[in-house]
């Protein structure tokens, strides 16, 4: 059984493999060696394996995998890539939130990492990532600060930058209200404070902030917080600036490209005010350049979501949610991805947000399915 690291991407035999240095092979070869002779499933195999088929579906993997122990080699890996991946909770200053009651924080097990359960998912390194998305044609993410974050994730893969690559650096530089915080050394915009912090809400603008191995990434986010505001951009595309440049976005987006959105908190998850947004979404996409869309579910409520909250927006009305957003997608023709079960293993810093861990590989999962949706056989 061979192993591919993360790394550049080669040809060799008309495929695309991973080749990376001696010592990182090294490295990875202690990392892979949790995988025992009847588990072969896992974020480590770059490619098909006689033994170990990659998963035909790769979002409904999030549904079956499980987060395991016996990672040690790749939670304390040298290469950000890997160790990202692992329920660290590294934001764990931000972990906390206070009310009446006291702090309450996510405890959990940490140390943990997610695999699939009877396949394997591709992990992409920043070259094949960017190959992908060139080829899918791209992709626009519209949606609240959940999908801000998983946006960033796909701006980790694609930099190869988990320290600072998923902010604007020059935005940064020019917010007064972080100046005003610099004193405060645990506000440094960097690795999982680009996701945990109120000050680090700065999302890198690919337009003018390129990434310098892949300057073509045709990767767009719109921050829309509310299903009514998004309606309304969409049937009424001169009514603000926001909607001007979404209609823009929208009209400039490659053929068969993907449409994300991710909607719900903050109508306390009212199915009926989402689908009324989605539809307006169906109504506004170019039919004959075909632009494919899914719709990103919440993830699981962690631990530290405030009590007054749940009733509105814990677990079950988000699994109630999911379920007749499920039901829309099925009718109307766009697809469903949903984040609910694996994101239980992981940790959220408020109860809602969650950090690089699962964001992260969140973008790996999408990768995947984006790879197979487009029949791309050049990453299967």
């Amino acid at each position: 059984c061979r192993f591919f690291p993360v790394g550049h991407t080669v040809a060799k035999h008309g495929r695309d493999i991973v080749a990376d240095a001696e010592p990182t092979r090294r490295t990875m070869a202690r990392a892979t060696s949790f995988l025992s002779a009847q588990d072969r499933s896992g974020w480590l195999l770059h490619e098909s394996h006689p033994n170990t088929t990659l998963c035909s579906d790769p979002l409904e993997s999030m549904r079956s995998g499980v987060w395991k122990h016996g990672a040690d080699a790749i939670c304390s890996s040298r290469q950000p890539a890997l160790r990202v991946l692992c329920s660290s909770n590294a934001s764990d200053v931000h972990a906390s939130i206070k009310y009446a009651q006291g702090e309450v924080r996510d405890t959990r097990e940490r140390g943990l990492l997610w695999r699939a359960a009877n396949c394997s998912l591709r992990h992409f390194s920043a070259a094949a990532a960017c190959k992908l998305l060139r080829e899918a044609g791209g992709m626009l993410a519209i949606g609240d600060s959940t999908m801000r974050h998983l946006f960033m994730g796909f701006l980790s893969v694609l930099s190869d930058d988990y320290e600072r690559g998923a902010v604007s650096q020059e935005a940064l530089q020019r917010s007064e209200t972080l100046r005003r915080a610099s004193n405060d050394t645990t506000v440094k915009c960097q690795g999982d404070l680009q996701f945990s912090s109120n000050l680090c809400r700065h999302v890198r603008d690919l337009a003018t902030s390129p990434i310098g191995h892949c300057p073509d990434a045709a990767l767009r986010f719109a921050e829309i917080r509310h299903a009514p505001d998004l309606e309304r951009a969409l049937r009424e595309p001169s009514s603000s600036k926001d909607a001007v440049q979404l209609a823009e976005w929208l009209n400039a987006a490659p053929s068969r490209s993907y449409v994300l959105v991710r909607l719900g908190v903050h109508e306390n998850f009212n199915a009926s005010a989402v689908e009324s947004a989605l539809r307006a979404v169906f109504a506004r996409l170019p039919t004959a350049r075909r632009l494919r869309l899914l719709f990103v579910a919440p993830s699981a409520v962690g631990p530290a979501k405030p009590k007054q909250y749940l009733f509105t927006q814990g677990n079950l009305p988000v699994m109630n949610f999911t379920q007749r957003l499920r039901g829309f997608c099925h009718e109307n023709g766009c697809t469903l991805a949903d984040p609910f079960e694996v994101s239980r293993g992981a940790h959220s810093f408020d109860g809602t947000h969650y950090g690089m861990e699962l964001n992260v590989l969140l973008a790996h999962v999408l990768l995947n399915f984006f790879a197979r949706d487009s029949g791309m056989r050049s990453f299967r």
